[in-house]
């Protein structure tokens, strides 16, 4: 055998070898794998007054309790003070909940009727975040257990509204519910920013 094809044996070897580990290699770096994958999602599901609310919600409140030394039982007119609540509930939600309740009253809009005096919280964990908001938060920790926030308004008698009074009073002007508050109810996921206080 002469030189040459002794050096192309050589060759042809190394060639085969270098074929070989290059699969080798290839092998060890590429794998498949197939399969099904569940990932369980959290839920997202909060009750207002029993209602369930998604992202924002403008509430209608129609249940306020009536207090008044000069109107029977269950009316309302000026100088009256009434009290609602909500009912906030995430029980059905797997991550922390930041809300914002956003009150629209006599303070902010002059046709308003309803002046808000006090806002309370059950679990005392509201921050009032803006002239007229309010700041709640659910942990992971208290998630299950639902919030009632007690609100207390007042129909104050002003002297320049007495036209307009005496024709609610007469039923010559029906007022929508709208006319006397309005409310507003966002949530979403609290990611653990800190809350700042108005």
């Amino acid at each position: 055998m002469n030189k040459t094809a002794i050096k192309m044996c050589l060759l042809l070897v190394l060639v085969i070898f270098l074929f070989s580990m290059s699969k080798r290699v290839y092998s060890t770096l590429y794998s498949e794998v197939s399969g099904e994958s569940k990932i369980p999602l959290s839920s997202w599901s909060i009750k207002v007054n029993h209602q369930n609310i998604t992202q924002i919600k403008d509430l209608t409140i129609n249940d306020i309790n009536w207090e008044s030394a000069h109107t029977k039982t269950g009316t309302v007119a000026p100088g009256s003070i009434g009290t609602f609540k909500l009912i906030i509930d995430p029980s059905n939600t797997d991550v922390s909940v930041r809300y914002d309740l956003t009150y629209i009253d006599h303070t902010a809009d002059q046709n308003k009727l309803l002046t808000i005096t006090k806002i309370e919280s059950s679990t005392n964990s509201l921050i009032q975040t803006k002239v007229n908001t309010y700041t709640g938060i659910f942990t992971l920790n208290n998630i299950d257990k639902p919030e009632t926030i007690t609100i207390t308004c007042e129909w104050v008698n002003q002297e320049e509204n007495n036209d307009t009074d005496s024709l609610i009073g007469l039923a010559q002007i029906e007022p929508d519910l709208d006319k006397f508050i309005s409310l507003q109810f966002k949530a979403s996921q609290y990611e653990g920013e800190t809350i700042e206080s108005y």
